[in-house]
């Protein structure tokens, strides 16, 4: 099941729909709580870096931009981006995400900002959990990585990538280069680091102790690989919840000239005594069709079937049991760069390695590229909760200045509970986000409109922060999915049926058009659903005239993100949940 997820660059609200069945649900803000952060956190002494102190006296305010998300974790200020390492701890749920406080745009000098919750919902801000230390191995910034609960010590650790530039003469004079074959020729060198709670008493885990050495710190010689970071464990032992004898972790890399890769390691010990143990997976672009050198931020888990017997019933591909076979296990990856959709597989996994090849994939887990650097976690239920990372699409200032106009970057996205059934993936909101709803503040069934006929205003529906819940039925009359196309193409003798065509393509249309706070409208956007194509998606910074008309698909104006629905049965109704959260958008 594709998603879509959609960063919207106006203050948007829902204005009109066409369909026969809606339910709109209001929602309250989740409590965003901000702690003071410790002394020393501006520690970088480079003069491009915005100080706090710096930043306009409004923009610290921040409610002021009413585009921005509250009920999607993210900074007050500055860059928000990939989230790490969930876990649960004496009775709290705890969430990093990499941070730039200084900035609204990537930049060296990531770090781990913390957040806390008793629920999955509301959070509060914690002091960050790892900050780049001057002249050490992570200098330059704190990457992605992982939270683990290690039996040995005791305590959650968290294994991350520090890097520090090679142009960072304090770093390199303290700590060097990589050796000949272990340098896989980037700009900044990569080790894996860890970090363990200062105090066990405290629930919160507010300050963390850096581990004095790598626990893994070069990279394996002799592969022509382009990176070694972003860890993400796979194997426990059976003291730590697992079921083997040494933990296994997989590191993002890429083999030069070919494809994306990730790195398998294992080790009796989390914090120590790491082995490289070949290729967990490895992939050629031009086979796969994928683009991007770096396989970021690697998935591999075996997920369950649904719960929901709806969600099991639909399944027509599917053997009706539910007993969990050999290929149900779920790879993903973030294909380097940001600008390419989180990829995924279903396959097999025998103990040391994922058979790409010979996998079900690779799909795009949402329909557009906003969502990007995953990290899955087995929450103490036993569901498999997908985070990812929200990114902006508004235009900003070369890193790393900060925007005039707003002092942020970037959320988490909401939780999803990922489940496997036969060859479909199942995506659902994670149920406890319901408790931000207030009330039902409008529900109509039944309503239609005609392929000649107007919007229909939904005047009650107001707000910039909203659960909908909408059901479409398909016309009466369609082309089903890939056959519009062909009856174009045969209409297009006469230009009476071309004309035809056209018009029952456009009637074979759906969807909700979100309103812009701007003058004349401008600046809308509009989510609809083709049942002759059966491709949703969402068009932004739309012009919003009496009759909606989309800007044509070959002009520059034209944003969208979106796809065909691929396990979309033709003929049957189409039931969306949309969050919107200021600028958010995901269904």
């Amino acid at each position: 099941m594709e998603t879509l997820t959609s960063s919207l660059p106006s203050q948007p609200h829902p204005s009109s729909s066409s369909g026969i069945s809606c339910k709109q649900l209001s929602c309250k803000p989740s409590c965003l709580q901000e702690t003071a952060q410790p002394a020393g956190e501006d520690h970088l002494d480079d003069p491009m870096f915005m100080r706090a102190s710096q930043v306009p006296s409004h923009l610290h305010d921040p409610h002021h931009d009413s585009r921005r998300p509250i009920f999607h974790p993210q900074s007050a200020k500055g860059w928000s981006s990939d989230p790490c390492g969930p876990i649960f701890y004496k009775g709290r749920y705890h969430l990093f995400y990499q941070h730039l406080r200084s900035s609204c745009q990537w930049y060296w000098g990531l770090c781990w900002d913390h957040l806390v919750s008793d629920d999955l919902v509301s959070w509060k801000h914690l002091p960050p959990a790892v900050i780049p230390t001057p002249g050490w191995f992570d200098a330059d910034g704190c990457f992605s990585g992982t939270v683990e609960f290690d039996p040995e010590l005791g305590v959650p650790v968290i294994m991350y990538t520090g890097v520090y530039l090679k142009a960072n003469r304090e770093a390199v004079a303290a700590h060097g280069l990589p050796p000949p074959g272990h340098d896989p020729g980037t700009r900044f060198v990569e080790r894996q680091l860890a970090a363990v709670p200062a105090d066990l008493d405290d629930p919160d885990l507010t300050v963390w102790r850096k581990l004095p050495e790598p626990v893994m710190a070069t990279a394996p010689a002799g592969l022509n690989i382009t990176c070694w970071r972003d860890p993400f464990c796979i194997a426990r032992p059976a003291a730590a919840g697992g079921s083997g004898e040494e933990w296994v972790v997989g590191l993002a890399s890429g083999v030069k000239g070919v494809g994306g890769a990730v790195l398998r390691f294992r080790s009796k010990h989390f914090t120590h005594g790491w082995q490289f143990d070949g290729f967990l997976a490895a992939g050629d672009n031009k086979v796969l069709g994928l683009r991007g050198t770096d396989w970021e931020c690697p998935i591999l888990a075996r997920l369950p079937p649904p719960a929901n017997s709806c969600l099991t019933s639909i399944s027509s591909s599917s053997s009706s049991s539910s007993s969990r076979s050999s290929s149900d296990w779920f790879f993903a990856i973030s294909p380097e760069a940001c600008n390419f959709p989180i990829t995924w597989w279903r396959g097999s996994y025998d103990g040391r390695s994922f058979d790409v090849a010979a996998a079900d994939g690779p799909h795009k887990l949402d329909l557009g590229t906003t969502l990007y650097a995953a990290t899955l976690w087995q929450d103490p239920k036993g569901r498999q909760l997908l985070y990812g990372w929200m990114q902006e699409h508004r235009r900003v200032p070369t890193p790393p200045a900060l925007c005039e106009d707003f002092c942020y970057a970037g959320c988490i996205g909401t939780p999803r509970v990922l489940t496997l059934l036969g060859d479909r993936l199942y995506q659902t909101p994670l149920p406890e986000i319901d408790a931000l709803r207030t009330r039902v503040s409008w529900h109509a069934q039944d309503l239609s409109l005609g392929p000649d006929g107007p919007l229909l205003p939904l005047q009650v529906v107001s707000g910039t922060h909203l659960d909908i819940n909408i059901s479409f039925q398909p016309p009466s009359t369609y082309a089903p999915p890939f056959m519009a196309t062909a009856a174009a193409d045969t209409a297009a003798s006469t230009a009476d049926n071309t004309a035809a065509a056209a018009a029952a393509a456009e009637s074979a249309r759906v969807g909700l058009i979100f309103k812009s706070w701007r003058p004349c409208g401008s600046g809308a956007a509009v989510l609809s659903f083709d049942w002759s194509t059966a491709a949703l998606t969402v068009d932004f910074d739309e012009p919003l005239p009496d009759a909606y008309t989309p800007n044509p698909e070959d002009t520059p104006e034209r944003k969208r993100v979106g796809g065909m629905l691929r396990n979309y049965v033709p003929g049957s109704p189409l039931s969306l949940r949309l969050l919107l959260d200021g600028s958010a958008l995901e269904n």
